[in-house]
């Protein structure tokens, strides 16, 4: 059995860099460390890399709005968090939506349902797609805007401070 472990894909917390033998260690992990979809406080001004969360169909089921909203209110100490000020709040953006360079004063998770987003932050671009939950730093510049075809369906989970 110890061999099977030491040669299996190993999964890394983006956050804190440990290594589990499973998707589903690192999921129990990252909940309960790091407070399920957001990561601890640190200092915002040196971070400068994308932390996205990729849906998970055999753990989390068909991506859809309803299983999007039910994964994020249903992570551990989810409950503490939502009842301290973070809300859920679900949107649909037609494609060529611009979002200018802005911020925003409270941590934000923007996932996405269905759609693609093209993201700027950083100085750097990436395209999210359906199930990629986006880690968005207060008071960290960035601009967004609705690409392809297909409107954008999306949920902003916000914790206030």
């Amino acid at each position: 059995m110890e061999q099977h472990y030491a040669t299996c894909h190993h999964h890394s917390c983006s956050l804190c860099g440990l290594s589990f033998i499973s998707s589903r260690l690192l999921s129990i992990h990252e909940q309960i460390t790091h407070c399920g979809a957001f990561k601890p406080k640190v200092n915002t001004q040196t971070m400068s890399e994308f932390v996205v969360h990729r849906w998970d169909e055999s753990a989390d089921g068909q991506l859809t709005l309803e299983n999007m909203l039910k994964k994020l209110k249903s992570e551990v100490l989810s409950i503490i968090l939502y009842n301290n000020g973070c809300s859920y709040i679900n949107y649909t953006f037609s494609p060529g939506t611009n979002f200018p360079e802005h911020t925003h004063n409270e941590d934000k998770l923007d996932c996405i349902v269905s759609g693609q987003l093209s993201f700027t932050m950083y100085g750097k671009e990436i395209i999210l797609g359906p199930g990629d939950r986006l880690e968005v730093p207060r008071n960290i510049r960035h601009s967004a805007r609705v690409v392809g075809k297909d409107p954008l369906v999306f949920v902003d989970a916000t914790r206030k401070s």
